[in-house]
């Protein structure tokens, strides 16, 4: 039996435990994140790791059962709502699925870490458990990504011991909440240049509204208004429906609606995990999401109305994300059957499935734009693990290209070494910590991170290599810290550059080589480039298609389990054979580029005028 047990999220919270006398042969110190671990490290203190004690594989199937809890606390809530909204005008277009994603991300943070806790407690059967005197879990917003990446194990642990009467030791904590994550990258965020001209009725020439809140690419919208179309952010047109900010008929429903639901035995249902029932701990912010989140949409929903019924006749919608205020005017579109298109930025794209996205990316929208045929093949149905619900309208893949991987395609050139060293880059994935769903992409913070150091050595044991480390772009979303970069300063001084805060594809001139080890976003720009490169995709972690797999391997190494990618390190980097596989674009052409011609936005902007011109939401109907 061990005496008191302490999960630990910070070093700080390491180094007080070591300075209180506490950490001894008594205690089991638990690393909850790669910072903690590296602390206890650096003590050559004995611990453990929070996912000692759940394996993966259970994740994963917590993870798909929570979005069959989803779709449960969805229908629940809409049941109340269809009866309590039904005098508000367009309330028909509000669901709670309209908050699908950060309902997906709250469950999983949940059972990530209540899982682990309760797995650790019953392992070692501590006497008492330690506990850090800190406020509550906060909740910054309504998003996915609204909340601290650290701190929710240690109000869990609370909320545990107190259920189980547990002997507890209290004492304060040494570091506060990490603050709300600043999106704003260094050079601000480029927002797509757009001379919108008025949404004129009675003018016959075809109508893109969009929100090109994402990277798809100015050039959509320049072939647009090549061939006679106009163009209209989404948001500048409805803003001349818009309801007032105060809308007593939404808040009174909302309020109603919160009232019923907070006592709703099917509703509260989804929050008790393992015997526990961790409603409290989410209870604020559930509250919010239907005070605040849901009376938005019941407000807004008379304007988005309105909006689409006096568009022209001659118009479609574009849009990035199918959530929130998004989800609202694409079911206001399909009532007046005007059609609707969805795209999305980002890695996964078809090549590897990434379930709990496809609400996300399809939910409502009548076509979603995708790169290439393989691709569209993919997304054509539901993955088995998405457990889509047939209710539910999913959108048709239409396969046009990435818009935004032309011009990288365009100005690919010859490859050859540069010298006589050879500048490995290595793209760091990011440690999510309890922002992390569980949902076949991101591996486990702890295990990836003492992974990453066993790679650093392999690769140091190159002589030849110069290692080139570039950490993910710190304003893209919150994230834990890293120690792996600290870590290499002290084990290998001055024999690795580092690249902060650069996007991947403009780094790709200064190196000879890249490794990554996850199919998101850098896959697609090395696919897109001759830069030769090794790819580690882990087959317990991340779901593949056979194509792609199959694709993958003319274009460059692949390597699908630790082992594997240990033994073909050496061959990977002999670089004639690397330069000799960058010149295939079999996987560029059917995942991504659909055919690399360059023609990616053309043939989006012909595809969204055959939708605006057709008098129907699907002109592909025979």
């Amino acid at each position: 039996m061990t005496a008191l047990l302490a999960f630990l999220e910070t070093a700080g919270q390491a180094a007080l435990l070591a300075e209180a006398g506490y950490l001894t042969s008594e205690t089991v110190a638990v690393a909850v994140t790669p910072e903690a671990d590296a602390c206890l490290d650096a003590m050559g203190a004995s611990h453990a790791s929070i996912d000692d004690f759940v394996t993966l594989a259970e994740l994963h199937r917590m993870g798909d059962a929570n979005i069959r809890a989803v779709e449960s606390l969805c229908e629940t809530a809409d049941g109340w709502l269809s009866s309590l909204a039904r005098g508000i005008e367009g309330s028909g277009t509000v669901g709670l699925e309209a908050f699908f994603h950060p309902l997906k991300g709250l469950l999983d943070a949940l059972a990530l870490r209540s899982s682990s806790i309760l797995a650790a407690i019953e392992t070692l059967k501590p006497e008492r458990l330690l506990l850090f005197d800190r406020p509550p879990y906060p909740f910054y917003g309504l998003d996915l990504l609204d909340k601290p990446s650290q701190g929710l194990t240690g109000t869990l642990t609370a909320l545990i011991a107190a259920a189980g009467k547990r002997d507890v030791l209290v004492i304060p904590d040494p570091e506060p909440y990490p603050p709300p994550h600043d999106y704003t990258p260094p050079d601000k965020r480029r927002q797509v240049a757009d001379a919108s001209q008025a949404a004129d009725p009675d003018s016959f020439r075809p109508l893109l509204l969009h929100a090109l809140f994402s990277d798809l690419g100015d050039s959509v919208l320049e072939c647009w208004k090549a061939r006679g179309g106009r163009t209209c952010r989404l948001d500048r047109f409805l803003g001349s429906f818009a309801s007032p900010q105060d809308h007593p008929p939404a808040q009174l429903a909302t309020m109603r609606l919160w009232s019923f639901l907070a006592t709703d035995p099917a509703f509260l249902k989804p929050f008790v995990m393992g015997g526990i029932d961790l409603f409290p701990v989410v209870r604020s912010f559930l509250e919010h999401l239907i005070l605040a989140g849901m009376a938005d949409l019941l407000a807004f929903a008379p304007a988005a109305k309105r909006g689409i019924e006096n568009l022209p006749r001659h118009s479609v919608l574009l849009l990035g994300g199918m959530t929130g205020r998004h989800q609202v005017i694409v079911r206001a579109a399909a009532e007046r059957g005007v059609p609707t298109v969805s795209h999305h930025f980002g890695g996964f794209l078809g090549y590897s499935l990434l379930p709990m996205h496809e609400r996300y990316d399809m939910a409502y929208a009548d076509f979603f734009l995708t790169g290439g045929n393989a691709s569209r093949e993919t997304f054509l149905h539901p993955s088995p693990q998405a457990h889509w619900n047939p209710a539910t309208k999913r959108a048709r893949p239409v396969a046009t290209g990435l818009p935004f991987l032309d011009p990288h395609i365009a100005a690919r050139r010859p490859r050859g070494r540069q010298g006589d060293v050879l500048r490995l880059l290595y793209p760091l994935s990011s440690f999510p910590g309890d922002n992390r769903y569980l949902g076949y992409v991101y591996p486990q913070d702890i295990p990836y991170w003492r992974f990453q150091k066993r790679l650093i050595r392999h690769l140091m044991a190159f002589s030849e290599v110069r290692l080139v480390v570039k950490p993910p772009l710190t304003w893209r979303y919150p994230m834990l810290s890293s120690p792996l970069l600290d870590w290499m300063e002290q084990e290998f001084p001055g024999r690795f550059e580092r690249i902060i805060d650069v996007p991947l594809e403009e780094c790709l001139e200064e190196v000879d080589l890249a490794l990554i080890d996850s199919p998101s976003t850098p896959l697609l720009f090395l696919a897109a480039s001759t830069l030769p490169f090794m790819a580690y995709i882990d087959r317990e972690v991340f779901l593949l298609t056979e194509t792609a797999r199959t694709l993958l391997k003319r274009r460059c190494h692949l390597f699908e389990s630790e082992a594997e990618l240990f033994d073909g390190l050496a061959d990977g980097i002999g670089f004639p054979q690397m330069r000799n596989a960058a010149s295939d674009d079999s996987f560029l052409k059917a995942f991504l580029a659909n055919g690399a011609d360059l023609r990616s936005a053309e043939r989006s902007a012909d595809f969204l005028m055959s939708l605006a011109t057709a008098h129907k939401s699907d002109p592909l109907a025979p």
